[in-house]
C-alpha cells in the first residue's frame, strides 16, 4: 500500500462569510440548509491541509475569471505576474 503524503496549501478567499462558516463548525440558521458533503473544506482545515486567507477584492486574481474586467486591471495583474 503506497502512502501519499498530503502538502498544506493556502487558498486565498475573498469572501469573509465564506471564510467564518468554513472555519466554524457550529451550525447557523443561515446556513443549516447547506447539504453536509459540502462542509468537506472544513474537514481539510481541521486536518491542517488547507488554510484559508483574506485577500481583498481589489487584488483577487482569480477574479480576471469570474467578474468584468478592466483593461487597466489586467495590466495591474500582469504587472504583479511579469
Amino acid at each position: 500500500m503506497n502512502c501519499i503524503e498530503k502538502e498544506n496549501f493556502v487558498l486565498f478567499v475573498d469572501n469573509q462569510g465564506a471564510i467564518s462558516l468554513a472555519k466554524n463548525p457550529v451550525h447557523h440558521q443561515r446556513s443549516k440548509h447547506i447539504d453536509i458533503k459540502y462542509h468537506y473544506i472544513r474537514n481539510e482545515i481541521l486536518n491542517d491541509i488547507v488554510n484559508l486567507e483574506y485577500v481583498n477584492t481589489k487584488e483577487n486574481v482569480s477574479d480576471i475569471f469570474t467578474k468584468p474586467v478592466s483593461r487597466n486591471k489586467l495590466l495591474q495583474f500582469a504587472c504583479i505576474r511579469g
